[in-house]
């Protein structure tokens, strides 16, 4: 069972998945059509670049003794396998999508390219950049899942955007209080390196909360029945318990596993 998880954990499944439950989420509340090519573009290129980003991110220091490093690199024949398979497949989806949304593409394809490979002098990537990796993920994470799916999008529709936004911020940051060893060790400026783990946290969770908040605007100025926000209410209480409990001494499976998990819930409480 370990190995299983390990393998679906580590390949990139899960935020794979992540991904295409955070789109199915704007499909449903908005009752879209969804889109079967764009969601599986949207899960075949996030395995792309996370995959990528696992690799290039680790280059130089694998030998780092962690159980994280150690499961990756077991896996690496079968990620670059997947990676091959990956590409195709993207490649092949993006000619059923229709212009425009390729041309809406750009933008995020392009950041999270630079967000991998090292393009700045001294080898660094976009992530190395003081305090932008959060920020970063969650402006390309609401490009992807939310504005390229809604598309024509009405003034309330904005309000939902900021609510992405702060709830990508919030499970996001969480990561920067995993990594905060590693990238201490590196030079990497991060939320966490500079303000700590317990400022960190209670930075996440104020963003939530005002994540919530704007939820409950959007709930009233639209009038959506009230199991919408109830459902929202369950997916941001246990996203609020798994924040609350972070810390640099957490198993990987807490980030990787159930925080990442929280963007598949998002969508599956809609589904039910």
């Amino acid at each position: 069972m370990r190995k299983f998880l390990d393998l679906y954990l580590y390949n990139n499944f899960h935020i794979a998945f992540g991904s295409v439950f955070f789109c199915l989420e704007t499909y449903l509340i908005f009752d879209l059509l969804p889109r079967s090519n764009y969601l599986l573009l949207l899960f075949f290129g996030t395995l792309i670049i996370y995959s990528l980003h696992r690799y290039i991110g680790l280059k130089g220091k694998i030998d780092i003794p962690t159980k994280r490093v150690i499961k990756i690199k077991k896996f690496k024949p079968l990620s670059y396998s997947l990676l091959i398979i990956s590409i195709t497949t993207c490649l092949y989806v993006s000619f059923s999508l229709d212009l425009k949304t390729l041309l809406l593409l750009c933008t995020p394809v392009i950041l999270s390219l630079l967000y991998v490979f090292p393009f700045l002098r001294g080898k660094k990537r976009l992530r190395d950049l003081p305090y932008i990796k959060v920020f970063l993920i969650a402006i390309v994470w609401t490009l992807l899942c939310f504005i390229i799916p809604r598309q024509g999008m009405t003034y309330t529709d904005t309000i939902l955007i900021i609510e992405r936004i702060l709830f990508m911020l919030a499970i996001t940051l969480p990561f920067d209080i995993r990594d905060i060893k590693v990238d201490s060790r590196n030079g990497v400026k991060t939320i966490a390196t500079e303000f700590g783990e317990k400022r960190t946290v209670h930075l996440a969770l104020i963003s939530l909360l005002i994540g919530f908040i704007i939820l409950a605007l959007f709930y009233f100025l639209s009038l959506k029945p009230i199991y919408f926000l109830l459902r929202y209410t369950f997916v941001y209480l246990i996203t609020g318990y798994l924040i609350f409990i972070s810390n640099s001494n957490k198993q990987d499976y807490h980030f990787t596993g159930f925080l990442d998990g929280t963007l598949i819930l998002r969508g599956l409480v809609f589904l039910i």
